[in-house]
């Protein structure tokens, strides 16, 4: 039997994948001197997101990827083990997420692996979207420079679980964006997707810079 996605990752991916994350982050990064987003739940680290979305449109077009899809596996992973008195342990989980529709963009392979660096997790404080089974709405950025191809998150404002009536639902607390596109239906972020498409193609919409000045709301 084949072996899923997230086994045929060599140890090389994450080496790369570590420092890419040591200068990058997983669209966050520690901050002691700003504190969260306002709303958010209480992180187990303090933190500060590169992106911070106004709107639809812009999150659209920083977005390298936007799918509706469910979670076939989900994987604990030790990136980089911890040195004795020098740095902690680098963890983190991979899902590998089978996309059922694809709003923008494009993907090289059936299914698509996404890396969730733990304090991120600990930052939004809510996990269920990376369970099996479970299908979201995510806006994605693909990892430069990874040997397999990887993505992460925009940011929490990037994630939507999808009931089974259809129904979104952010996983981000207390944002106005967040709650902005869960009253939305699927086909409303569809039309959004494809406005933003056009606006994207006529040069009247562009992405967020990386990085943007921080929010230190």
């Amino acid at each position: 039997m084949r072996p899923s996605r997230l086994t045929q990752f060599r140890v090389g991916t994450f080496v790369l994948i570590w420092l890419s994350l040591l200068i990058v982050g997983i669209g966050c990064s520690s901050d002691d001197e700003t504190g969260q987003p306002t709303g958010a739940p209480a992180p187990s680290t303090q933190m500060v997101e590169y992106y911070n979305f106004k709107a639809l449109p812009e999150m659209i077009a920083t977005a390298d990827i936007v799918i509706t899809g469910t979670v076939a596996l989900q994987e604990d992973r030790q990136l980089v083990p911890a040195i004795a008195g020098k740095t902690p342990a680098l963890n983190a989980v991979l899902i590998e997420v089978k996309p059922d529709e694809i709003m923008t963009g494009s993907l090289e392979t059936p299914t698509i692996v996404i890396q969730i660096d733990e304090h991120f997790l600990a930052y939004v404080g809510d996990t269920t979207w990376t369970e099996a089974g479970q299908r979201s709405l995510l806006f994605l950025r693909k990892k430069e420079h990874s040997v397999e191809p990887l993505y992460f998150l925009s940011n929490s404002q990037g994630v939507y679980r999808i009931d089974s009536q259809g129904e979104l639902d952010g996983v981000r607390a207390s944002d106005e964006l967040v709650e902005q596109i869960s009253a939305l239906s699927l086909q409303d972020v569809r039309g959004q997707v494809e406005s933003a498409r056009v606006q994207i193609a006529r040069g009247e919409l562009l992405p967020q810079v990386f990085p943007p000045v921080r929010n230190s709301n």
